[in-house]
């Protein structure tokens, strides 16, 4: 070891023998946040970021900041724990996407075949906290695509700026919706509806799509219930939806059939002399053919000499020539 790559304590002695904390598997820089940790007694102050103790002096929250009650620190956006590197928390999310894209729902064995040669052990992943991700995943996209399906469905909701779209495979919206829970269906409309669409077009384009009349009766009497006026943002300024302004918007990469009238003269048959001129003058401009004909190459063998014998009765004359082959 260089004498350079050695840490120093604060009291001037190198730092020896040195591990990481339990599951930590990347470098944790403190963030100079303060948490506390719910610890009766010692240090109650935590570094989020390191997990470190903190230096004291926390803000008491003020009255009615309900935010700053239930998130107390600041994340990112991707959630990472601590202990895990940003490329593994990628790569987790990358499995969760691909498998929840799969058209089948996944089981215990999928779950288990699927992340085979994703991991390095594949015993210490909790399956069912995977399944779990999967799932809200799959949930995920169906809000994205019935979003994109609303669109077209209902009146009044042309677009006014591009979209990327998610597109399902045939089937796919029709099994995965039949698939879900009373809390999963409410959670899908109640999605929707924060993104700015109607109740009533909701309960005609999303949950009517329950076959079961009784249960369809009973999810529209309770997200009516729970329906109410749709959560904004706190840093968001403007109209809620602002793609929706009446203006329908064309995507090049979709481009619509258009019906075009084109006025097209009437055309009168020619009679036998104009007919005929026409294809007097058509023969004349027509090249004449040239035909190449190559000589044949015959070969003729000539034959081979065969003495012939006569054949005579008793009385010396003759009946017959045949060939005489010498033995």
């Amino acid at each position: 070891m260089k004498r350079e790559d050695i840490e120093y304590a604060s009291n001037g002695y190198p730092i020896l023998l040195a591990t990481r904390s339990p599951g930590q598997v990347a470098a944790q820089t403190p963030s100079g946040a303060s948490i506390l940790r719910g610890a009766r007694s010692g240090n109650p102050n935590s570094d989020p970021a390191s997990g470190r103790f903190a230096k004291g002096g926390i803000r008491k929250p003020l009255e009615g900041s309900g935010d700053n009650i239930t998130n107390p620190i600041a994340v990112n956006r991707m959630g990472i724990p601590q202990g895990v590197s940003v490329e593994e928390w990628e790569r987790r999310l990358d499995a969760i996407r691909d498998a929840a894209r799969e058209f089948e729902e996944m089981g215990q064995g999928d779950a288990k075949d699927f992340l085979r040669g994703r991991v390095n052990d594949i015993s210490r992943v909790d399956i069912d906290s995977f399944l779990a991700d999967v799932r809200e995943q799959r949930i995920d996209d169906l809000v994205d695509v019935l979003d994109n399906q609303l669109r077209t469905q209902v009146e009044g909701s042309g677009r006014a700026r591009r979209f990327v779209r998610l597109q399902a495979p045939r089937g796919f919206v029709k099994r995965l919706f039949a698939s879900l829970s009373d809390d999963e269906v409410i959670k899908v409309t109640t999605r929707l509806e924060n993104r700015g669409w109607g109740v009533d077009d909701l309960v005609q384009q999303v949950i009517s799509k329950v076959s079961k009349e009784d249960r369809r009766a009973l999810l529209e009497k309770r997200f009516r219930a729970s329906a109410g006026k749709a959560v904004k943002l706190e840093d968001w300024h403007g109209r809620f939806r602002p793609d929706f302004d009446g203006i329908e918007f064309e995507d090049e990469e979709e481009p619509q059939a258009q019906v075009v009238h084109v006025d097209v003269p009437a055309v009168q048959a020619p009679d036998a002399l104009q007919l005929a001129d026409a294809l007097g003058k058509l023969a004349a401009a027509m090249p004449v053919p040239v035909i190449n004909v190559e000589a044949p190459q015959i070969t003729v063998e000539i034959p081979k000499p065969v003495n012939k014998k006569i054949l005579r009765d008793e009385n010396d004359n003759m009946i017959g020539i045949v060939n005489d082959t010498e033995d």
